[in-house]
């Protein structure tokens, strides 16, 4: 059960650095206000804001049949529901959220949380239904099936891959209105301060945020490089002996990614106590984290040098010694550099205060 709430705040988390990185790729091409103004005549016309409201339901409702049917009623993925307490169907629930998204005005902390794994769930829509079988399984033990409608998956893929697309700018513009809120209420906070004071502030948010976005970013990389290498076994159809270690590997770096979410709080501007606390709470979890990966991928170097020493060719062989020895130090990498940021900030902070 407690791995389905770990899938949605790395879905989350994925989309948030789609939508940070697009957010502020458009800012620096200066298109942003080109988008905002279709948007805003958009919402202007009752008989646009119909035609998006019908547009939207039909597309979700035809995704919402096509995952179901690979997903929930072939074979045996109805048990799923019975093993996960019902949390397997926020998978089929979640992208719904998106139909207030062009209606919404106002954003906070916990709006944008939801519509980025609303729409990052969309995004995993896409790519289960890219990689399902063109198969319907019509039993559990999947003996009985039937062939899929492929032009009808297809075309789903597509209106899902613009509707996406849609949301995803709807997304920009609503971190947009975010980041503008944020800044408003910070300069509301401090407009009693002098000019020198204020511009230390501001320098001083930035610097934090800069912090936490590393953190969380470079906790991603060591999935992501997993991600890329069990893609690469999968293409030269290359069928692991270890899977249980892969699957060690993919939850050792999805607990890197709750880290560095964990690191946001001590690197952001909270009370000492939830420093502190957030501090001990990433040490203690990273360290296990770190055992359990050195556990199950130390042996990557002892078969890259036996490897290398007996003059072996084996592709399949390399990519097991770098998969387990990148995961290693990537890790290792992540842990570290919240770390060293934490170490900067504090240096930071006592040359502004001097």
């Amino acid at each position: 059960m407690w791995l389905f709430p770990i899938i949605y705040l790395c879905i989350t988390a994925v989309q948030w650095i789609i939508t940070m990185v697009l957010h502020d790729i458009i800012t620096k091409i200066h298109i942003y206000d080109v988008l905002d103004g279709i948007h805003k005549k958009m919402n202007l016309k009752k008989s646009w804001r119909i035609v998006v409201a019908l547009g939207s339901t039909a597309i979700l409702s035809l995704g919402t049949a096509q995952v179901t049917k690979f997903y929930l009623l072939s074979g045996a993925y109805f048990w799923i529901v019975y093993l996960s307490f019902g949390l397997y169907l926020f998978v089929f629930l979640l992208p719904w959220l998106n139909l207030i998204l062009p209606y919404r005005r106002n954003f906070h902390s916990k709006s944008m949380f939801l519509f980025n794994m609303s729409t990052g769930t969309l995004l995993l829509w896409i790519i289960v239904l890219s990689i399902a079988p063109n198969i319907i399984y019509l039993d559990e033990a999947g003996v009985t099936s039937i062939p899929a409608n492929v032009s009808l998956k297809l075309i789903t893929i597509g209106l899902l891959i613009i509707y996406y697309i849609l949301s995803v700018i709807l997304m920009i513009l609503a971190n947009h209105i975010y980041i503008l809120d944020e800044e408003r209420t910070v300069v509301s906070l401090y407009r009693t301060l002098t000019d020198i004071k204020i511009l230390k502030v501001k320098n001083r948010d930035k610097n934090r945020l800069d912090y936490q976005k590393i953190a969380v970013v470079n906790s991603t990389i060591p999935i992501i490089f997993l991600l890329i290498v069990l893609s690469i076994e999968n293409v030269i159809k290359y069928d692991s002996n270890i899977q249980f270690v892969d699957n060690i590997l993919v939850i050792a770096t999805i607990v890197t990614i709750i880290g560095g979410f964990i690191s946001t709080l001590f690197l952001g501007n909270h009370n000492k106590w939830i420093k502190l606390t957030s501090l001990v709470v990433y040490t203690i979890v990273l360290c296990f984290n770190l055992m359990i990966t050195f556990l199950y991928t130390h042996s990557g170097f002892t078969l890259l040098f036996e490897i290398i020493a007996e003059g072996l060719h084996y592709f399949s062989l390399y990519l097991i010694a770098i998969k387990q020895i990148g995961v290693l130090l990537l890790n290792i990498l992540a842990c570290i550099v919240p770390y060293i940021l934490l170490y900067r900030k504090k240096k930071k902070s006592s040359i502004d205060l001097e």
